[in-house]
């Protein structure tokens, strides 16, 4: 797979295919995600070299991410939880 700065949505609930979203801060794979419901978070990843970035959108509106800062070590493969109770 090659590093991309691509993100693609879809509402579940149709049969439709994916819709741009817009662009991660740095192009990158293996990358690790959380969500809370409102916000998308993206971390880490490789691009050929391990990275340290750290993104998030809102769900809110199709747009960019913005850069959220750096994980204190570099790192391709983290685990991802939500805060979803129910």
């Amino acid at each position: 797979m090659a590093a991309s700065n691509v993100i693609d949505y879809y509402a579940i609930d149709t049969t439709a295919n994916a819709s741009d979203f817009g662009d991660l801060t740095v192009a990158r794979e293996s990358s690790s995600g959380v969500s809370d419901g409102t916000y998308g978070v993206f971390a880490g990843g490789s691009n050929g070299a391990y990275v340290n970035t750290i993104d998030y959108i809102s769900f809110d509106t199709p747009a960019n991410a913005s850069d959220f800062g750096d994980l204190i070590q570099v790192i391709a493969v983290m685990a991802g939880v939500d805060d979803s109770h129910e």
